[in-house]
């Protein structure tokens, strides 16, 4: 804001002037290098571990009352923002979980969340992402919105919204009360534009009837949301699993009792990759819990094991740390197959 009212109020003009300020990408934020642009938040700037469900169900997007704080006067901004900010963390939080899927709600106790959000974590594992209820439904198309270029958006007549995130977390300012009505309409046609020639090559839409079924579906926001999230999620965790190529071959600390975890079940931090534990053997299972467990010399774990000496430990740790390698530094070799004629 650039400066306040004599009587202590913003001015509409300058809260207006304010929000399209965070709402809209300027002349020198539209370049093709910052737009479209979504990003993402990641859970681990707040969450040490994140579980994974092993058949993750499909993300259903809700939309619920999110209101922003309004912007008269700064007494009156410090009164109202304290609920308004509770509700907003906690959405937040709550989407930022999205590995988690339909486990999410287990990291919520009974007043993490506001009773309206908390009736719905009581209903049982649903996967479920809170967006912000507008007319235009900007916030449930972000994702399709956010692939659109320049170009496309200009020629329908839609605003330059600056970068989207996925899934929603947060906003200091109303986004949807500043889009056309008919923003869901001029979306629709921009997207159906976008997707048509890799559905039909050789004819454009115009050659088609507008009750034909292909151009129907090509128009069908709802219809491309699930597939598109797809995407965004595959393409979120194709960054994580990249970054196993950094990741040191060492042995990490586990609890006394290992829980039993799905085969793609995965910590990152303090952790254990439950994939890879899978394929060890049980001898060589139970090498890497006494490793973590406390235990330093290697005699020592052959005398807990029943060996007369150290020298099959040792055998064993060294093919542990030779699948580990192949393992996180993701090459092609498979890591079971040297095990095949294991003693």
């Amino acid at each position: 804001m650039s400066h306040v009212a004599d009587d202590g109020e913003y001015t509409p003009a300058e809260i207006e002037a304010w929000e399209r300020g965070q709402a809209f990408a300027r002349d020198g934020m539209a370049t093709p290098d910052e737009f479209p642009r979504l990003f993402n938040m990641s859970a681990g700037f707040m969450k040490r571990a994140v579980i994974r469900p092993v058949a993750p169900e499909q993300p259903e997007y809700l939309t619920i009352r999110l209101p922003w704080p309004q912007l008269r006067d700064r007494e009156q901004l410090r009164d109202e923002g304290g609920e308004s900010l509770k509700r907003a963390l906690a959405v937040h939080q709550w989407n930022q979980l999205w590995e988690a899927a339909q486990f999410r709600r287990r990291f919520f106790d009974e007043e993490g969340l506001p009773p309206d959000l908390a009736k719905i974590a009581d209903r049982g594992d649903q996967n479920i992402i809170f967006v912000p209820r507008t007319r235009a439904r900007y916030y449930e198309y972000a994702p399709l919105y956010h692939l659109l270029d320049r170009d496309t958006c200009e020629r329908f007549g839609l605003p330059l919204v600056r970068s989207g995130q996925w899934p929603f977390g947060m906003e200091v300012a109303d986004v949807g009360k500043y889009l056309p009505d008919d923003f869901g309409r001029r979306l629709s046609k921009a997207w159906a534009a976008t997707v048509w020639p890799h559905l039909i090559s050789g004819s454009g839409l115009s050659a088609f009837s507008p009750d034909d079924p292909i151009r129907l579906l090509a128009h069908n926001l709802d219809y491309w949301l699930p597939p598109v999230t797809e995407v965004v999620q595959d393409t979120l965790r194709g960054k994580v699993y990249r970054k196993r190529n950094k990741i040191a071959v060492k042995f990490v600390e586990l609890p006394d009792t290992i829980p039993v975890q799905g085969p793609e079940t995965e910590v990152q931090g303090n952790m254990v990759f439950a994939d890879f534990m899978a394929l060890l053997d049980e001898k060589e299972r139970q090498i890497v819990i006494l490793l973590s467990g406390g235990y330093t010399k290697l005699t020592d774990i052959a005398a807990e094991m029943g060996y007369a000496n150290h020298s099959p430990i040792s055998k064993k740790l060294t093919r542990i740390r030779r699948q580990t390698q192949l393992y996180f530094d993701g090459g092609d070799a498979d890591p079971r197959r040297d095990w095949t004629s294991r003693p």
